[in-house]
């Protein structure tokens, strides 16, 4: 599916964006970027050895490329639910993108406040007979410290959640699945300080199930459209005990027993939903709506009927009016029908009944690339031929 990943991403990213995917050892998920600037600070380092016009004419239009290594858990180099979690990389370029625009400007205006709270939480703390000698010397380092990394956790925090809201924007419910089932092996609720930067789990979940509650409602999401409720309805159900795991505030409680944390995700919870509204004008503009289950309903039932019958769900419609399905409707159906199989055999799961399915998941995403790439121009050339023979 490296093609079909590679034109989703594309899809929803700026045109200059290029990829490049590949498996890794450890279990995660990553991007990693900026190999073309990298390079051209380097050469521009060089000065009078190796000029950087030299360099840029040498390699030609690349140099205008960004180039993204996106990595992905070699274990899991087959399960294609997984593999939701590519969205959240998309999200990563845009988070990227707001952060260089807009970070420092929002910073500067919440540090003074942030300062003084710091300055009054060591004011207030038992400290030794030493630190009170020498009491404005360990203030000052004191808060210093503390100011550099509330900033550190402010932008991971907003550069983490940026990601997991981007990528339930693009792909609904399935990123709430596919994070859910990511994240149970993980502690939920652990600090931020304690686990490179990033927000809890718990939080992560509780985000991206405000990006997509409409979906878990049942009496919304199959309104007018019942007919499609015996299928689907077991999808609903296990995202909404996903999101039942973000109905704690463990993670909450954990967050405000740390100043450094504290601070920062006030920063977040006060400036989130003009965040939201921000990053989705770095998205290309036929991305900016939010896929919606409810308004698939019918794609996804279709989709799921046909790996009921053990057919890939690469295409919705029946000949000659063939369409192919789109990647993020191929993957709701795939996490819907793994759940409609779960209820109705909870002995289904077998590693072979999960190998069936994201074979037949990897074919479908793999020809409807195929198909909306080269279809229209087969279709065109078959039309001509027939009218020829016509002719003839």
């Amino acid at each position: 599916m490296v093609q079909a990943t590679e034109a989703f991403l594309k899809q929803h990213t700026p045109k200059e964006c290029c990829f490049i995917l590949r498996p890794q050892w450890s279990y995660n998920y990553s991007i990693k970027g900026a190999f073309v600037e990298t390079l051209r600070a380097c050469f521009a380092s060089l000065g009078k050895w190796m000029p950087l016009s030299d360099w840029e004419q040498a390699v030609g239009e690349s140099g205008k490329c960004r180039i993204y290594c996106i990595s992905f858990p070699r274990v899991e180099r087959m399960n294609v639910l997984m593999h939701v979690n590519w969205g959240h990389e998309v999200g990563h370029i845009l988070a990227t993108d707001w952060l260089t625009a807009e970070f420092d400007g929002l910073w500067a205006q919440a540090k003074d406040v942030i300062q003084h709270r710091i300055k009054m939480n060591y004011e207030n703390a038992n400290r030794s007979p030493q630190e009170e000698l020498l009491k404005k010397i360990y203030r000052d380092q004191y808060v210093s410290e503390t100011m550099k990394e509330t900033m550190e956790l402010t932008r991971s925090g907003f550069k983490e959640l940026i990601s997991d809201f981007v990528g339930a924007h693009l792909l609904g419910p399935a990123a709430l699945a596919c994070l859910g089932e990511f994240s149970v092996r993980f502690k939920l609720d652990a600090n931020p300080c304690a686990c490179g930067r990033y927000p809890p789990w718990r939080m992560r979940l509780r985000t991206i199930s405000e990006v997509v509650t409409k979906d878990l409602v049942e009496e919304d999401c199959f309104a007018g459209n019942s007919e499609y409720r015996a299928l689907i309805l077991p999808y609903v159900r296990f995202l909404q005990k996903v999101r039942d795991l973000a109905s704690e505030n463990d993670d909450v409680l954990e967050i405000n027993a740390d100043i450094r944390t504290l601070e920062a995700y006030k920063v977040i919870q006060q400036n989130w939903p003009a965040v939201q509204e921000e990053v989705l004008t770095f998205l290309p503009t036929e991305s900016q709506a939010p896929y919606q289950l409810k308004q698939n309903l019918g794609v996804i039932h279709e989709l799921v009927l046909r790996l009921k019958q053990g057919i890939p769900p690469n295409e919705t419609g029946t000949w000659p009016d063939m369409a192919p399905a789109a990647i993020a409707d191929i993957w709701n159906a795939a996490w819907a029908y793994s759940c409609l199989r779960l209820e109705e055999n909870p002995s289904w799961g077998t590693p072979s009944n999960f190998d069936d399915l994201f074979r037949l998941v990897l074919k479908a995403i793999e020809v409807s690339y195929v198909q909306t790439k080269f279809g229209p121009e087969i279709k065109s050339i078959s039309e001509h031929e027939h009218t020829q023979q016509r002719e003839n």
